[in-house]
């Protein structure tokens, strides 16, 4: 039996350690081809559908080294007898780490005031820093990692704002936010964070609108996911200094191609979907994958299988 690697980053000594206890082999290859073959590892990049189960009839399970993963065919593989399982937690000190860094940077105007530094300029700023404690930061939802952006915030100072519609009132409030509507957090907040998960419903969320009921000298702040922001919209928006400025680590397309629109907007600080990363987080990732792919081979219900198989 065979497990199946399709991202040629992934460090193969360690998959095998984890999995070939299960009595199986495991190598990298590209193509997901054989009656042999029982699952496969995969990554944000690397789509599964339900057609692989042409070529590899008997696969048990996909595992992808992310959380998001509308790369999958998740329901449609469980309708056939596949689980699907992604890793959890494995990136949330990071994740919230690197927000902070983007709400201290845009607050405090970071990259702006090392640009006039490096052109010359020392005195005046075209805008002025602002205190981060005593800002407003809005938070879009309430998961894991909002959770703790939440706590981190609120303890440096921050008023912090949370829109969620699953959320109680009493959980965010112990986390150290006040519930709020969208509409009033977008009215509202100096900075506003995008949080959430991707979905059919938080797809195109931040619209046209919703940006038109932000504060002009208010940022947006997006460590989720792209599709979550109307990009066209944010951009017409940051032109026409409708808002202060954003700080994005997503992108619709990443790598970030040479005519990536964002790259030449105002006051946009551009990061290269980094927030997840650090040595540990990485390590984390891939085991945390393989283990739970171990899981279904050996029998056993995985920690963070999605669509129990049919």
């Amino acid at each position: 039996m065979r497990v199946v690697v399709i991202d040629d980053t992934w460090p193969l000594d360690r998959a095998r350690a984890i999995l070939e206890p299960c009595g199986v082999t495991v190598e990298f290859n590209t193509e997901i081809a054989g009656d042999d073959v029982v699952a496969v590892l995969t990554y944000p990049g690397g789509k599964i559908g339900v057609d692989v189960l042409d070529t590899a009839p008997n696969l048990k399970a996909v595992g992808t080294c992310s959380t998001g993963f509308d790369h999958l065919a998740v329901d449609a593989l469980a309708e056939r007898g596949v689980w699907c399982c992604r890793v959890t937690h494995f990136c949330d000190v990071e994740v919230v780490d690197h927000t902070m860094a983007l709400i201290y940077a845009v607050l405090r105007g970071v990259v702006m005031l090392d640009g006039l530094v490096r052109e010359g300029t020392w005195w005046p700023y075209p805008r002025a820093p602002r205190p981060v404690r005593g800002s407003i930061l809005g938070v879009v939802g309430f998961g894991a990692i909002s959770h703790g952006l939440i706590q981190t915030a609120s303890a440096v100072g921050m008023d912090v704002r949370v829109a969620s519609e699953h959320a109680a009132a009493g959980d965010v409030a112990a986390a150290g936010g006040t519930l709020v509507p969208l509409d009033d957090l977008l009215a509202s907040a100096d900075v506003v964070a995008i949080m959430t998960s991707l979905t059919d419903r938080t797809r195109g969320m931040i619209d046209a609108a919703a940006i038109a009921k932000m504060r002009p000298d208010a940022y947006l702040v997006n460590t989720a996911r792209a599709a979550i922001v109307n990009h066209l919209a944010l951009g017409r928006a940051l032109e026409a200094g409708a808002i202060a400025g954003a700080a994005l680590d997503v992108l619709p397309v990443e790598p970030a191609p040479a005519d990536e629109p964002a790259l030449t907007w105002p006051n946009t600080i551009i990061q290269p979907h980094a927030a997840w990363y650090s040595a540990e987080s990485d390590r984390r990732s891939f085991d945390d994958a393989a283990e739970d792919v171990a899981r279904v081979l050996r029998g056993e219900e995985p920690l963070n299988g999605m669509s129990r198989p049919a």
